[in-house]
């Protein structure tokens, strides 16, 4: 795995789109400084991946360092959460995602343990 589970933040939409290349699994999330559900969106991955963490990766790109992410991943709303399996987008969460919801959809694209 790209980032063997540890959140990791992208300088670039070319660092993203390396990593979803290189990832079986990856949740890509997106967020801005002027995003104020970006920092609690973030908050609720953190706290979920230690779940998956051995299952999957887990990166983010900030639009504001990078804003070419806009047009590469086709982002319209902030915070969205991207979940790729063998670099093909499956499932876009967009606005806030609780953590049940989030837990829910990873493991419909995981298996549950």
């Amino acid at each position: 795995m790209a980032n063997a589970g540890t959140l990791v933040d992208t300088g670039t939409a070319r660092q993203a789109e390396r990593l979803v290349r290189d990832s079986r699994f990856l949740l890509l999330g997106f967020k801005a400084p002027w995003c104020p559900q970006c920092g609690p969106q973030r908050g609720v991955v953190e706290r979920v991946q230690d779940r998956f963490r051995d299952r999957m990766d887990f990166a983010y790109l900030d639009l504001a360092a990078d804003e070419s992410g806009v047009e590469t991943f086709s982002v319209r709303t902030l915070p969205t959460l991207l979940l790729f399996e063998n670099g093909k987008e499956i499932a876009r969460l967009t606005g806030f995602t609780p953590a049940p919801k989030l837990i829910s959809s990873l493991d419909r694209l995981l298996g549950s343990d």
